[in-house]
């Protein structure tokens, strides 16, 4: 919390002023007797039923009965009957939430891509598959992260795609989870992207966008990232150094750097960019090989 002023008479508390999620509240009623404030759901939310089909754009499937926007949360909690949802089209929320009560696909259907607004994905739980392009928006100094304490894949690349201008992102990667990605792209040439991993679970990069990122939108479809790569803890499982983006246009002697987390090669591969330096941090490294595959650093 922010700040407790106590006085003659009493005291004034100030409230985070990060939002909390939609439908969400702070309880203060036993705060003066007990010390005990509570976050609790105040409000219908956008919060998946399925009970009319698997539509993301049909309004009876939410409880809210509204569809989500780039300015609400979205969640997939209890068992429902239709766990399966295809977007069917370009579609924005803010942050998405997986509690981990049923297992979840959220698919592309007939077309679009799926925008996050916020900088929260998290799962609790359960297994949860992502073919739908997740898109993250925020703007440039800010955080993305996806927090997975279940098993997660996405099976479609993550691609950053600010609103405008110049931004780098960073996606961070956390949870005791198993994290599976098909590759992590930029939309155009003016936004980037870094890399970091928590841990203590695992990312698996399984392919890589080997196109360079067009100029403007009107000029390709998107491209590599060469944004950094930092590992803290638990494991980046690699089958190519294009995993992790293209060469930088510039040395960076840290452009990977492993501090406290597992590097793990699937296959035989080269970390040789010349412009990607690999720097080894205080917190140690380990170097994982699989016995299909040597890396070369």
């Amino acid at each position: 919390f922010r700040r407790v002023l106590f006085r003659s008479t009493g005291f004034s508390f100030a409230m985070p002023t990060a939002p909390l999620a939609s439908g969400y509240g702070w309880n203060t009623a036993q705060f003066t007797t007990t010390g005990a404030v509570f976050i609790e759901k105040t409000a219908a939310n956008h919060t998946w039923t399925g009970l009319n089909s698997g539509s993301w754009a049909d309004t009876g499937n939410w409880e809210v009965g509204t569809l989500p926007s780039g300015t609400t949360d979205v969640f997939f909690a209890a068992l429902t009957p239709n766990s399966a949802t295809q977007i069917d089209g370009d579609k924005t929320v803010r942050n998405l939430f997986f509690s981990g009560d049923s297992n979840v696909t959220v698919g592309t259907g007939s077309g679009g891509v799926l925008y996050s607004n916020g900088s929260l994905f998290e799962v609790l739980g359960g297994t949860h598959s992502i073919s739908a392009n997740l898109r993250p928006r925020a703007t440039s100094g800010t955080t993305y992260h996806i927090l997975n304490n279940g098993t997660l894949n996405f099976s479609n690349q993550i691609l950053y795609h600010a609103s405008s201008g110049t931004a780098t992102l960073d996606l961070v990667f956390s949870g005791t989870g198993t994290t599976t990605v098909n590759a992590l792209s930029r939309r155009v040439a003016s936004y980037d992207m870094n890399v970091v991993v928590n841990g203590p679970g695992t990312l698996v990069l399984t392919s890589s966008n080997l196109n360079a990122a067009p100029i403007n939108q009107g000029d390709g479809a998107s491209g590599f990232i060469t944004g950094t790569t930092t590992v803290t803890g638990g494991v980046l499982s690699l089958n190519s150094e294009a995993n992790i983006g293209g060469n930088p246009a510039v040395f960076n002697p840290a452009h990977l750097t492993l501090s406290g987390g597992t590097l793990r090669a699937r296959e035989t591969f080269a970390i040789d960019d010349s412009n990607r330096g690999v720097t080894f941090g205080p917190g140690g490294a380990t170097i994982e090989v699989e016995k299909i595959g040597r890396a070369h650093v």
